[in-house]
């Protein structure tokens, strides 16, 4: 990566920009370089943010810049770093990148908007720990994205990864909650490891994702609603002593996956412990024919399974 120019003359050859008051918000790039940094300042203005669509080669976000000149070279962009002081990332600003490997992201961000890096080449997203907000489909269809390293505080998250490449999350210690439809269709999703830190896994998180097997860490007090919905190719399930609420349906799969879609191969699902004590919501397998609940004799995990005929073993 060549030095980034400083001066103000250079710096107006290089990026489209507005103003607002002392701050800046980057529009777009002009220059050839495929690794580039964004500038901190631009002149007496202060960076602030990526602006809509500010990277993506998309022909309607280069119109609205009036920037289709520009907008073939985006698709060489092989590394972007965002300056300190950036705090948002906005909607579809590198959406269908089709050679970025990389977004370097700095400890000022809060917000990654709707789209942001969707349909990109991206392979890494490592989201720094003051980020409260990830936009919906923000790394949708990142077929490439292999590594996630997620924050704890995120508040926000609603199909952040849907449809990306990932097959093993491995959820860092710290995290303490997993977000609302954080991971949703994420169809090649096969394992997840979660943190001693994790105490609740939010609504829908994993809803519709390809996940084949879960173990969910000890510390864990509670899984919300449809957490594990139509995950079809879920087969063995363990959950920990700490569990004292399980939701309705977290387990259970569509009447339409029931009639033939695909197979229901959910077999096994272990509550370890006190787990077996849990609060229990309504048709927690509903649809799902074949699995056998192993809990302690007399425990309400046991009572549960008998009064809805599922299968039951004792522990």
């Amino acid at each position: 990566m060549k030095k980034r120019p400083d001066s103000l003359k250079a710096l107006k050859k290089l990026w489209f920009y507005e103003t607002d008051g002392d701050t800046a918000v980057i529009t777009g790039y002009k220059g050839a370089d495929t690794d580039i940094a964004v500038p901190d300042k631009i002149g007496r203005y202060s960076v602030v943010k990526i602006g809509f669509g500010a990277f993506s080669p998309h022909k309607d976000y280069a119109r609205l810049y009036r920037r289709t000149a520009a907008k073939e070279h985006y698709n060489n962009i092989r590394r972007v770093i965002i300056p300190p002081g950036v705090t948002e990332i906005e909607k579809n600003a590198f959406s269908y990148c089709a050679s970025l490997k990389e977004a370097v992201l700095p400890a000022t961000l809060k917000i990654i908007g709707e789209a942001a890096f969707r349909g990109s080449t991206v392979r890494t997203a490592v989201i720094p720990k003051g980020v409260v907000e990830i936009g919906a489909d923000a790394f949708a269809d990142c077929k490439f994205l292999k590594d996630i390293v997620i924050p704890d505080g995120i508040i926000k998250a609603r199909w952040a990864f849907h449809g990306c490449g990932i097959k093993t999350l491995v959820i860092p210690e710290g995290v303490t909650e997993i977000a609302k439809e954080m991971f949703i269709h994420c169809e090649s999703l096969r394992e997840v490891v979660t943190p001693a830190s994790l105490r609740r896994i939010g609504e829908r998180a994993f809803e519709s994702s390809g996940v084949e097997r879960v173990s969910i860490t000890e510390g864990v007090t509670k899984i919300d609603f449809c957490a594990f919905y139509d995950c079809l190719a879920l087969k063995e399930v363990t959950l920990p002593s700490t569990l004292r609420i399980i939701e309705n349906h977290v387990f259970g799969r569509s009447k339409e996956d029931y009639y033939g879609r695909k197979k229901d191969v959910l077999e096994s699902v272990v509550f370890a412990g006190n787990s077996a004590k849990a609060a229990i919501g309504r048709e927690l397998f509903e649809n799902r024919g074949h699995v056998v609940v192993y809990a302690p004799p007399g425990s309400p995990a046991a009572k549960y399974a008998q009064k809805n005929k599922v299968k039951w073993q004792p522990l």
